[in-house]
């Protein structure tokens, strides 16, 4: 790459224009074109450009077909000839695609279908799979020409052709670099240009490159092999705990290596693939001030426009199903979400799920949201009838006045762009699906694909920034300072995945005849080369970086290609933001005036049990919950099931029971159907697999029922009892009281016998009042209590509790001072943040709204001094 760039900055300089520099992507032109202009060399758009582009210019009119375009038409043969072997995959949403790469690979390595016709004679292949394979892709090449479009071999082909023919008009010299390898018809186009100017070729040295260098070698060019010249750098290994540690830890290091004098752009991070890293490299970035540009292209559906846009289109083909209508136009870059009555709408809408309709959706909406309502509503997507597919494209443009308009300097912000490209995704569908008038719902079977396929570049134009980059695109950058990172085994070096149509052992055979396919072996040693070319990166330092543990908490196996690398190992720090100026500490947190107290006198005059056990945990809580009676959104239709639904059949299921009602299979079916009609709760798996585990705990209780003569059953037991300072309200769900008053009481909970052992040290620990205050209440009603139990009822019954009278009384006691204290404080204004069981707080409906995180993170500060 340096003896060719000192080449090209010659003819540059002496301002000739007879050469073209070519490389394999787009961002590596930019990326030399950029580099070049930054020494004031002054570089034509022409001078340097990727070898497509090239192509292009040499066979013009030819029309390449794309990715997108291959994957449409492979689906439309398998749709159309509906091969009887392929029957039991024909809807496989990877079917088409693992097709359409396989059928790519064989006309690049200059296997048509007559050939492939021709080898399955040979007993090269067989089976009927293999065969239908062959039929669909004669198909497709047929539907190719029929829409006048060409593989890239094609492509490669006529241009070869047309250079041999015709030369090159005006230029002279002809560099490539930036290819680890080159395919048949690339070597063809190679030996035409080497014939017609003088042709300058870099590769590197790896086994997986000297077929092309015979055959270059054979067309005249001349072979020089070139030592490496740069230093060589300092290497450190940087284990990390997970892969957010692993992103603060590079951070970490960019912010020590920008204080030591390095810019922006003298940082690299070399990644295998886009995700997971890039998203949350690119927000640990932001979050330490860090500016990066990232050289992956962004998936499309990544952009609010876009995602609100295919999200109406969704919900209209479902019938403007309201949960689908109501999340695309919750998108931030929806009109409807900014309006000031959304929230509102969002939420009676949300609590009357599921529902369908927009007429049903105009009910609900207000003055301000009805017009885009009226503009969906007169979409004509909804009303069924066929139309020409570019009629359907060109409605697409219809949903845009439903988009914020564009606000000034738009046009370098992505939004343009992603909205440019979701109309050419259109485009394109029409451009496929022909004039033939088709359903909404055809349009977009064929849309859709189209749309999860398309990313955008970068647009960024910011020249001090750190870079994110492929490894595959890293082969022409030079960099200070490089991080390595995700280096766990299989994920970098990537361990290659199995074809599932042109097997291993296919493969050789191809081999064997001639077919230049590549093998499962030549891609470890590709990866492998990957992973070396990354090392070769840095001039000054590189970090090799890896989790150790992924999400889970599992651990990770760190990449074996490491083993290789001499490095000390210097472990990801924890990152604890500490403020840059001193912040005096903020009183405790609490309502401290008269007329506060006074309303808290009024509004807490009587309580309820589980209100005074959520102040226990956290006094932050209870305020947020029942005194500032903050709600949360309302569930889904299929959130609805969650355990509060599940305790209240079971608690109603007992009852009636209990009352009498009959065999428990019977009342727990009617409870349940009743319940799952008022709740609105759809039927299906989860539903069902709910409903078998409560009907069979339920059948197993009422096996044993736990009554001993001469004792009463009351259930579901309104009681409420006057404390010194404060009145207390709740519901007991079972006691059992004897002829001479004693009264044994149990509390049902859908729990396994795990969960109840949690419960019983909640009790010990005095963060539970329950069932003190139910002793209590019935004290206070003239009878004697001698126990109390927890009774979980999660496929199997299991009890825990208490009947030593010492502990029942014990736990009366302490109920009845934990209550009144925590009313005392409860009136008293008292709102800190102080849970006392931290593992809660991560199901806690406030847990994003009460810097509990922050706490913790002072603690841990003021632990580390």
């Amino acid at each position: 790459t340096t003896r060719l760039l000192d080449d090209v900055r010659l003819r540059l300089r002496d301002g000739r224009a007879d050469f073209r520099f070519l490389t394999p992507t787009a961002t590596m032109r930019d990326h030399l074109t950029n580099s070049l202009a930054r020494e004031g060399l002054v570089v034509r758009t022409s001078a340097v450009n990727t070898l497509a582009g090239f192509m292009q210019e040499s066979a013009p009119g030819i029309h390449i077909a794309t990715p997108e375009d291959l994957r449409f038409l492979t689906a439309r043969a398998l749709h159309q000839l509906r091969p009887p072997a392929l029957e039991s995959l024909r809807t496989s949403p990877g079917l088409a695609n693992a097709f359409s790469a396989a059928m790519d690979e064989l006309a690049s390595a200059g296997c048509d279908p007559g050939q492939w016709a021709a080898l399955g004679s040979l007993r090269v292949w067989d089976g009927d799979l293999l065969a239908a394979f062959g039929t669909v892709y004669e198909c497709v090449e047929e539907m190719l020409r029929a829409q006048g479009l060409t593989r890239r071999s094609g492509l490669l082909a006529e241009a070869a052709l047309h250079i041999a023919n015709e030369g090159v008009p005006g230029i002279r010299d002809v560099f490539i670099d930036g290819f680890f390898t080159f395919s048949p018809f690339e070597l063809n186009l190679l030996e035409a240009l080497a014939r017609r100017t003088r042709l300058h070729v870099a590769l590197p040295e790896w086994t997986g490159a000297r077929e092309a260098v015979d055959r270059l070698r054979r067309a005249g060019l001349r072979l020089e092999r070139l030592s490496p010249c740069r230093p060589q750098p300092a290497s450190l290994f940087c284990p990390a705990a997970n892969s957010a540690r692993e992103a603060e830890e590079i951070a970490l290091r960019i912010l020590e290596g920008r204080g030591e004098g390095l810019a922006w752009r003298d940082f690299g991070i070399i990644l295998r693939g886009r995700e997971p890293y890039v998203p949350l490299l690119q927000t640990t970035l932001a979050r330490f001030g860090i500016p990066c540009r990232s050289y992956f292209a962004t998936p499309l559906l990544q952009h609010s426009a876009t995602r609100c846009l295919a999200g109406l289109l969704d919900a209209c083909l479902l019938g403007w199903e309201h949960d689908q209508t109501l999340t695309a136009l919750s998108e931030p870059a929806c009109r409807a979400s900014s309006t000031r009555s959304f929230p509102a709408f969002l939420r009676a809408v949300r609590e009357g799920l599921p529902g369908d309709g927009l007429d049903n959706l105009l009910r609900f909406a207000p003055p301000d949201l009805r017009p885009l309502l009226e503009t969906l509503a007169a979409w004509p997507g909804a009303d069924g009838v066929l139309r020409p597919p570019a009629d359907w494209a060109a409605a697409m443009a219809g949903l845009i006045p439903l988009l914020h308009p564009p606000s000034p300097g738009e046009a370098e912000t992505p939004r343009g762009p992603a909205l440019r490209a979701f109309l050419e995704c259109a485009r394109k569908t029409a451009h496929l699906l022909g004039s033939e008038p088709v359903t909404l719902g055809h349009f977009h079977t064929e849309f859709a694909p189209l749309l999860q396929a398309a990313a955008l570049r970068d647009l960024g134009r910011r020249r001090d920034a750190v870079h994110l980059l492929d490894a595959f695109e890293a082969r022409q950058w030079e960099l200070p300072v490089v991080f390595v990172c995700g280096l766990n085994e299989g994920a970098f070096p990537r361990r290659p995945a199995p074809d599932p149509i042109l097997s291993g052992a296919l493969r050789l055979r191809l081999r064997s005849q001639g077919v230049p396919v590549t093998l499962p072996s030549e891609r470890e040693q590709e990866e492998k080369f990957v992973f070396q070319l990354a090392q070769s990166r840095a001039t000054r330092a590189i970090h090799y970086t890896w989790p150790e543990l992924n999400a889970n908490g599992d651990p990770l196996l760190r990449s074996f290609a490491l083993d290789l690398i001499p490095a000390p190992a210097a472990p990801a720090r924890r990152i604890i933001v500490r403020p840059a100026a001193a912040v005096p500490p903020l009183p405790p947190a609490s309502l401290d005036d008269h007329h506060i107290h006074d309303h808290l006198k009024e509004k807490f005059a009587v309580h309820r049990t589980t209100a005074l056990e959520s102040f226990l945990q956290c006094p932050f809580q209870f305020y947020l919950r029942s005194t500032a009676e903050l709600q949360s959104e309302p569930d889904s239709p299929s959130g609805r099931l969650n355990p509060l639904f599940t305790g209240l059949v079971l608690h109603e299921a007992l009852k009636n029971w209990h009352q009498g009602g009959g065999p428990m299979e019977q009342v727990f079916d009617s409870v349940w159907t009743r319940a799952l009609a008022r709740q609105r709760i759809p039927r299906g798996h989860a539903a069902e697999f709910q409903r078998s585990v409560l009907r069979r705990s339920l059948t197993q209780y009422a096996r044993t029922p736990r009554h001993d003569p001469g004792w009463k059953t009351f259930v579901e037991q309104p009681f409420e009892i006057a404390l010194t300072a404060c009145r207390i309200r709740g519901r007991i769900d079972r006691y059992d009281l004897s002829e001479t008053g004693q009264a044994r009481v149990y509390d049902f909970k859908f729990s396994s016998d795990a969960s109840l052992r949690v419960r019983e040290k909640k009790q010990e620990d005095g963060l539970s009042l329950q069932g003190g205050l139910y002793l209590l209440a019935l004290q206070h009603q003239g009878h004697s209590p001698v126990s109390f139990h927890y009774v979980g009822l999660k496929n199997e019954v299991s009890e825990r509790g208490w009947d030593d009278p010492a502990d029942v009384e014990a736990m009366m006691e302490g109920a009845r001072v934990a209550a009144e204290t925590a009313a005392f404080r409860i009136l008293q204004g008292d709102i800190r943040v102080d849970p006392q069981n931290r593992d809660a707080c991560q199901w806690c409906e406030f847990a994003d709204a009460c810097r509990v995180q922050t706490i913790e993170a002072a603690e841990i500060a003021e632990a580390a001094g």
